[in-house]
């Protein structure tokens, strides 16, 4: 996969990581699942960045590094239940029909559990997780034409660009905080 490409080339050529920040993400991807079969929203919101952290963990754990887990409050949105984590193809990572809000609700909440959990397996490390504010980007260039209409209107006028979303992790980037 391209995430372990990343991870081996970035390993082959640095001895350490001071700081991963795990930003990806899509609101209604334009293909329902993942190239290993897995609902595509999750695979890309949540599993990919659970995965890159893996990989990279071992040069981050030596520095005390730093993971950012950038999340959304659609997280509250997102109910996940055991049952729906259980066994060996746990119903989360099944593909729907067409992705959409529910997926992306779900995905930020395995984001958010996920930061929690780095948080007590791993001591060393600085764990933070936050919501940048409502971003003007292109997280959701798959929507339908006329909702991305609707959107691109609504972005405009309402949500604050880049640099400014950014702001955000990029303080906790180099912040004192230890909490999530």
């Amino acid at each position: 996969s391209a995430i372990q490409k990343f991870a081996d080339e970035y390993k082959a050529t640095h001895a350490k990581l001071d700081i991963l920040v795990n930003n990806a993400g899509v609101v209604s991807p334009p293909v329902n699942k993942t190239e290993q079969g897995v609902e595509a929203t999750t695979g890309i919101n949540y599993l990919g960045h659970f995965f890159l952290t893996h990989l990279l963990k071992d040069l981050l754990i030596p520095v005390k590094g730093r993971v950012v887990v950038v999340a959304s409050d659609a997280y509250s949105m997102g109910r996940i239940t055991l049952a729906m984590m259980e066994g060996e193809n746990p119903a989360i990572f099944e593909p729907v029909p067409k992705p959409g809000f529910p997926q992306y609700g779900k995905s930020n909440t395995c984001r958010v559990l996920f930061a929690k959990e780095l948080i007590e397996r791993y001591p060393d490390l600085t764990c933070v997780s936050l919501h940048p504010g409502a971003v003007r980007t292109n997280i959701g260039r798959s929507i339908g034409s006329i909702a991305r209409c609707i959107s691109k209107c609504f972005c405009t006028l309402l949500l604050q660009v880049p640099y400014r979303g950014c702001h955000y992790y990029t303080a906790l980037c180099y912040s004192r905080c230890k909490c999530w």
